[in-house]
C-alpha cells in the first residue's frame, strides 16, 4: 500500500507495464472498465485509463505488446 499526497492538486496514478493490451484484456477480465481503449501515445508507447472508486484517474502506460523473447 502506498500514500501519495499531491497537495490538493489533481493527480494521475501511472503504472509502467509490459503490455498494455494484456494489461488491458487482464483488468478487463476482472471488472475494471476503462475510460478509452488502449492508443499510441508517443513513439512506440500506449496508454489507457480508468478511475478508481474514489474517482483519481489510473492510467497503465508501455508497449502495446510485450517484447518477443528469442530462445
Amino acid at each position: 500500500m502506498a500514500f501519495l499526497d499531491a497537495g490538493g492538486r489533481r493527480h494521475r496514478v501511472v503504472f509502467v507495464v509490459e503490455s498494455v493490451r494484456g494489461t488491458h484484456a487482464d483488468l478487463g477480465v476482472r471488472g475494471t472498465t476503462f475510460l478509452n481503449e488502449p492508443r499510441n501515445v508517443t513513439g512506440d508507447q500506449w496508454a489507457t485509463n480508468s478511475r478508481d472508486q474514489d474517482g483519481h484517474l489510473l492510467s497503465i502506460f508501455g508497449p502495446e505488446h510485450a517484447p518477443s523473447v528469442v530462445p
